[in-house]
């Protein structure tokens, strides 16, 4: 039962994590760039971000360097099947 509850939080997480992703990801190439991310952070907080803070997190979201966060393409997929 424990290991159920389990993988159900975990689908959970993962459906969270693929709606939003799909919400920000605006041109739907499967990657948030800083634009998006900026419009996306103000869309949450309500108010723009101060100098350097939003390189800071990307930086902190960006596995691969690339200036992009990535959602691979196989999970993506996935949620755009799943979700819509």
């Amino acid at each position: 039962v424990e290991n159920d509850l389990n993988e159900t939080k975990l689908l959970k997480y993962i459906g969270i994590k693929c709606v939003c992703f799909l919400k920000f990801d605006m041109d739907g190439d499967g990657k948030i760039n800083q634009d998006e991310m900026k419009e996306a952070l103000k869309s949450l907080l309500g108010e723009k971000l101060k100098k350097g803070e939003l390189e800071e997190i990307l930086k902190e979201l960006d596995i691969n360097s690339d200036g992009n966060i990535d959602f691979e393409g196989e999970r993506l997929r996935l949620c755009r099947n799943t979700f819509f």
